[in-house]
């Protein structure tokens, strides 16, 4: 299973996100479409109840129209202010010797539009109509719609002189035994629904992606940080076995030496023996120390932070290096570098840190070396940069070179022995002393900035 995901985890990745972009986008248009529906017939029914209203209360109603729908004599319209959302219904007065109360009458609407005439100046109705339709639903109060009154006769606008569009507008509205319809037009209606129906769906459904992709991503990320991690520590494994043997073989073989060597009589040779011991026993020492330093910024060792000269300390690594400076025939430069600088951190590590550096900017060149140490002091911190005319770091490396047992290669193969470990410490112990570092582009070699708390 681990090695399905590592495999084809990029691709599922990219399909699911599909899927879910997709199902959401549906989703989300369903809601749409339902909302928009739902707006569209609220509006006919606030638009028919404006429109029977007007009837009620300005029609030709006389008393026995009322009482052939109602019956004789049982019902008088004081006024009609209100229709619910699912039956028309009339305030209505009931005449009684008992009571004397209000009653809710609910009535269809076919019976009481039927025997019931009508004459109201149509221009008097649409501006009517625009305006009671704003009033009745407070989303469309600041939005542009349109009345449309249509018969056989004719098809007007209010207000007037505009196209009549079916897209956005509800269904016709027949207020009377005549042929004259109402329909009613939304200009913004996308937005209206978006902003006033559909906030929480959006919402939702953004949270609902961001999480799941998220949640997603963070598993493939790990797993392909894992993955590489065991990759490195692999090719770190075989680098250290390899390194560990060449000082080890030297002692064996040197002991074996010793063995048979008549250290009375030649004791030079034995001085001699002794000195490749030394050397091989600094080199496992130094392997050994390479790998507890590293140990130690992984479980963020508490420093002492002292004040540090910064000419001082760089100084005495050049004098560290010496010998591989004579080897390479190469130079450390430090270009005006103040004196009176000093910062904030601790001496060993930091001693550690440029010796890490200023060891690659030696060892990574292919010409004589030439490492030029520049620093400078702005307000709480000091930025000190180090460049070099080796072979450089390409730049899709420039991040990945901090991170553990990683070494660039070609395939297992290293033109410079190592662990991946140097650079991974630099950063580590900058980090745990309030600094950090990167490499910034360069024309030729390598440029190193970093960045560390001065003393003050």
């Amino acid at each position: 299973m681990y090695n399905f995901l590592i495999r084809f985890g990029k691709p599922l990745f990219i399909l699911t996100t599909i899927v879910i972009l997709v199902f959401q986008g549906y989703w989300i248009y369903n809601s749409f479409q339902s909302k928009k529906k739902e707006f569209l017939e609220r509006t006919k029914f606030e638009m028919t109840q404006i429109l029977f209203n007007n009837i009620v209360r300005h029609g030709n109603v006389d008393s026995k129209k009322i009482d052939s729908i109602f019956g004789q004599g049982k019902i008088t319209f004081d006024l009609y202010p209100s229709l619910n959302s699912k039956n028309f219904v009339a305030q209505t007065v009931r005449k009684s010797k008992n009571t004397n109360g209000a009653l809710k009458i609910e009535i269809k609407k076919d019976t009481l539009y039927k025997g019931i005439s009508f004459d109201i100046n149509g221009k008097s109705m649409d501006s009517i109509l625009y305006k009671n339709i704003k009033t009745s639903i407070p989303e469309l109060s600041d939005e542009d719609v349109v009345v449309y009154h249509e018969n056989p006769t004719f098809k007007r606008t209010y207000p007037v002189k505009l196209p009549i569009e079916d897209k956005n507008t509800t269904e016709k509205v027949t207020p009377s035994n005549d042929e004259n319809t109402y329909r009613i037009h939304i200009n913004d209606l996308t937005r209206i629904i978006v902003i006033h129906k559909m906030p929480g769906v959006i919402i939702f459904s953004i949270l609902y992606i961001i999480l799941f992709i998220g949640t997603f991503f963070i598993l493939y990320s790990t797993l392909v940080f894992y993955q590489k991690l065991l990759k490195n520590k692999e090719v770190f494994t075989r680098n250290m076995t390899h390194e560990l043997k060449i000082p080890i073989s030297t002692l064996l073989i040197t002991a074996e030496g010793l063995e048979k060597y008549d250290i009375a009589s030649e004791p030079q040779g034995a001085r001699k023996y002794a000195q490749i011991i030394q050397k091989a026993t600094q080199q496992l020492s130094f392997l050994v120390e390479s790998i507890l330093q590293n140990a130690r910024t992984d479980h963020k060792e508490k420093l002492s932070i002292n004040r540090v000269n910064l000419l001082t300390l760089l100084e005495k690594v050049t004098e560290v290096l010496s010998s591989i400076i004579i080897q390479q025939k190469g130079s450390i430069v430090f270009d005006e570098i103040n004196g009176d600088i000093d910062i904030k951190g601790n001496y060993e590590q930091l001693k550690q840190v440029f010796l890490n550096i200023v060891d690659n900017s030696l060892k990574y060149s292919e010409k004589e070396p030439v490492v030029v140490i520049s620093a400078e002091q702005k307000s709480h911190k000091v930025i000190i940069r180090i460049k070099d005319n080796g072979i450089g770091i390409s730049e899709k490396y420039h991040t990945e070179v901090f991170d553990p047992y990683f070494r660039i290669n070609n395939g297992d193969l290293h033109d410079v022995k190592g662990f991946g470990l140097g650079l991974s410490f630099v950063k580590k112990s900058l980090k745990n002393q309030g600094g950090s570092i990167k490499i910034l582009k360069s024309e030729e070699g390598t440029l190193i900035e970093i960045n560390i708390p001065s003393y003050e």
